[in-house]
């Protein structure tokens, strides 16, 4: 087989991936670099949508780089674009970030509580 009929056969979820797409309560995805973790991440979005009626901008997915965030995008958008088309027109709305950019955002939204500024920056440098 070859590198294009590889990429676009669509593989099939071995037991464990199958138990994280349908676990009934939050998950955290963990596993080694191409494991399927993004695969699987992506059929627990469209499963959650489909089967259990959620709206896009009721799922919070976290990721650790910026890398990984656009990755998960792109790819629960194409399964949404095709399994759940009118999910996918209000992608725009999801909640797909890094775990310290979902962090700062909540810390600002909660920042009048302790009387600091909400208009802080992260400091990148250490």
């Amino acid at each position: 087989m070859n590198t294009k009929e590889t990429k676009n056969k669509k593989t099939e979820l071995d037991s464990y991936q199958k138990k994280a797409v349908e676990i009934e309560q939050n998950a955290v995805v963990s596993a080694g670099a191409g494991s399927g973790k993004t695969k699987v991440l992506s059929e627990r979005f469209l499963h959650l949508v489909q089967n259990k009626h959620y709206n896009v901008e009721e799922i919070l997915t976290l990721t650790f780089t910026k890398k990984a965030t656009v990755e998960m995008s792109d790819r629960i958008y194409k399964v949404l674009a095709e399994n759940a088309p009118e999910q996918a027109a209000n992608f725009y709305k999801s909640n797909i970030k890094t775990l310290d950019s979902y962090c700062a955002s909540v810390a600002k939204m909660g920042a009048h509580f302790y009387g600091i500024s909400p208009d802080f920056t992260q400091d990148t440098e250490t």
